[in-house]
């Protein structure tokens, strides 16, 4: 197995510092700028009939959003 690059480590590190630190992320940006204009995890689900996932995609949001230096 070979080492992960320099680069790859040094992101990865910064991922989980910033989940550490408890900073914002991608998705909890779009949650919020989504509610702020009245689209909240209730109405989405109401609305579908079913649960919506927004919890699941913001996590996923959160997660890609730090590999670009984003929260």
């Amino acid at each position: 197995m070979r080492p992960l690059p320099p680069e790859q480590i040094k992101r990865i590190k910064a991922i989980k510092a910033a989940k550490r630190a408890g900073k914002p992320g991608l998705g909890d940006r779009v949650a919020s700028a989504l509610a702020a204009v009245g689209i909240t995890k209730e109405r989405v689900s109401k609305a579908l009939g079913k649960p919506c996932g927004c919890a699941k995609r913001q996590a996923k949001l959160n997660e890609l959003g730090r590999w670009f230096g984003i929260g």
